[in-house]
């Protein structure tokens, strides 16, 4: 980025910081955010013989949060963990709503997905976020909103600092709402996420939390900054 970009997003980021950053610290720990509660019937009905989303729905039938997923997210070494992290990480992305769920069993039938996660999992946890975005971005069926959540679980544990991050559009909506510099028109949506995953880990280290928390804000509909 030029000077004059990164002077933006420096502003930004003092501007949340000042503004807000009371009111992240003391209400948006992301791990007091409510479960997400599956809609059962209508994954069994797009995936009837999927046994990773059958053992999903027997061991969160209840709900997904962010701890479970973190729990997932410390065993990612085999084809079968990657699989079954994945597809939790899409019951909480889509929650109860009686939407995508098309798309979801297009993108779970897809023939490279083990290799796909594998690929991306290894680059979100060397904290190579771009190489995470291109290995997962040709999955059919799942677009930047919901791969990022993948890419935020697979890099939860690596401790990283400037860690992948949820970029759906709830997120979008509230960073255009605090005036984030979007480059619209100069930029694509990958450059975009890295430099949003850059800035809230950046507000996240002058308020001392992880960006993780300037995330779970975003998607709490974050005020006019």
């Amino acid at each position: 980025m030029g000077d004059s970009v990164n002077d933006l997003h420096e502003e930004w980021v003092n501007r949340v910081v000042e503004q807000h950053g009371p009111v992240i610290r003391a209400r948006y720990n992301p791990a007091n955010q409510q479960r997400m509660r599956p809609n059962v019937g209508a994954w069994l009905r797009w995936n009837p013989g999927d046994g990773d989303v059958r053992w999903a729905l027997d061991h969160y039938r209840e709900g997904v949060n962010r701890n479970d997923l973190k729990g997932l997210s410390s065993d990612l070494g085999t084809n079968s963990t990657r699989r079954r992290a994945f597809v939790v990480t899409l019951l909480w992305g889509v929650g109860p709503t009686n939407r995508y769920y098309g798309r979801h069993a297009e993108a779970l039938a897809h023939g490279d997905l083990d290799a796909m996660l594998k690929k991306s999992a290894i680059a979100a946890q060397r904290g190579d976020l771009a190489g995470g975005w291109s290995a997962i971005y040709g999955l059919p069926g799942l677009g930047f909103r919901f791969f990022t959540k993948w890419l935020w679980v697979a890099g939860m544990n690596a401790e990283l600092a400037t860690p992948p991050l949820v970029f759906d559009q709830r997120v979008i909506d509230s960073l255009r709402r605090t005036r984030w510099p979007f480059q619209l028109g100069e930029m694509n949506f990958k450059q975009r996420w890295l430099n949003y995953c850059a800035d809230a880990a950046a507000v996240g280290n002058e308020l001392g939390v992880t960006g993780e928390w300037v995330e779970h804000w975003l998607f709490n509909r974050a005020p006019i900054a």
